[in-house]
């Protein structure tokens, strides 16, 4: 079971990394897992100090936080 949550907190990882922010209604469409399992995978990344929760009105989005990336290439000088 751990093996499957760390699995998805990558997943929703890479999701975020490449459109900055979602809801766990969004993750949940996008990713096609269950909202439990959703849930786990941003515990999992939370726990981690790798998001940033954001509540706007009435619903709540999770963004990464914005530390400088290691190793991220691909950017022009």
């Amino acid at each position: 079971m751990l093996d499957e949550i760390g699995t998805i907190a990558g997943e929703i990882w890479q999701y975020l990394n490449e459109n900055e922010e979602a809801s766990v209604g969004k993750l949940t469409q996008e990713l096609k897992h269950t909202d439990r399992m959703i849930l786990l995978g941003l515990g999992w990344l939370a726990r981690e100090g790798q998001l940033n929760i954001v509540k706007r009105q009435r619903a709540t989005y999770f963004l990464l936080n914005s530390t400088p990336s290691s190793g991220n290439e691909g950017s022009s000088s």
